[in-house]
């Protein structure tokens, strides 16, 4: 991973006129590398040339092999992933999301921040059993939302 996240740095770093309109991004929730990509991620958001940003961010482990507490730990970590990269989020027109516990109000804050998202897919992921979740965003771009549940669920 860390080969991975260096040679996208040195992709997206700057290098003249060279606009970057399209970026997806996939990658695991490891904690060594989510800062590095966010910062990569949020300086290319900065030029103001990118008009599409998608995440595509998995786990270590598949849903069969989580318990609770690794989703629950995912969850964290996706929330202060989130929390220290607002810029990014806030750009964000696809994100797709495994295997993460969330409390109540992560999830709302997530669709609160990411003022552009068009599409959000939630595979395996919950805020408790017997969870529900409520969405109401009035003003939402959102025209897509998947649910997909494994064994966890």
């Amino acid at each position: 991973m860390g080969l991975y996240t260096e040679t996208v740095k040195r992709l997206l770093a700057p290098m003249g006129e060279r606009a970057i309109k399209v970026l997806r991004r996939r990658f695991y929730m490891t904690d060594p590398h989510l800062k590095s990509i966010g910062s990569t991620v949020t300086s290319v958001l900065e030029r103001g040339n990118t008009k599409y940003l998608e995440f595509i961010i998995v786990t270590e482990l598949h849903d069969v092999q989580c318990n609770e507490e690794d989703n629950v730990r995912c969850g964290q970590r996706f929330v202060r992933f989130f929390n220290s990269h607002p810029c990014a989020f806030r750009c964000l027109r696809s994100l797709s999301i495994q295997n993460m516990r969330f409390s109540e109000s992560d999830v709302p804050n997530l669709l609160n921040a990411c003022d552009q998202l068009q599409r959000l897919c939630i595979e395996s992921c919950d805020s408790g059993r017997q969870s529900v979740l409520q969405i109401d965003m009035p003003r939402s771009r959102l025209m897509e939302l998947v649910f997909e549940f494994g064994n966890n669920a």
